[in-house]
């Protein structure tokens, strides 16, 4: 990821944002696949929040296992029912993270543009 004087810093400052600080982000792909931030904001869940979420595409779906990749995460969606998943699906995800995996609770498919 990656932002510039454009990106816009809501509740927090790009001076402040330190390292495991919870944050939403949004913003687009651009000609080189690079996510570009249109916005920062500082999350007030908190990280004692057990409901995670992301958007991005499908990559290295693993049927066998119920697994693929979503950004540099590795989703488990083993537990809940999807319609056919494809490589490439853009999608939401919801669920509980524990050791670098988020366990899946809900998939959406993504309509807009990614």
């Amino acid at each position: 990821m990656q932002y510039n004087d454009l990106t816009h810093f809501i509740g927090i400052t790009e001076a402040s944002l330190s390292i495991d600080d919870r944050i939403e982000v949004s913003g687009y792909l651009n000609a080189n696949s690079e996510f570009i931030a249109t916005y920062i904001e500082l999350d007030d869940d908190g990280l004692e929040s057990d409901y995670q979420y992301t958007v991005g595409q499908v990559r290295n779906l693993d049927r066998d296992t119920r697994t693929f990749m979503l950004n540099n995460l590795v989703v488990d969606y083993s537990s809940i029912a999807v319609a056919e998943l494809q490589e490439g699906d853009v999608i939401r995800i919801s669920g509980a993270i524990s050791n670098g995996v988020i366990y899946a609770t809900e998939l959406k498919f993504n309509n807009d543009d990614y």
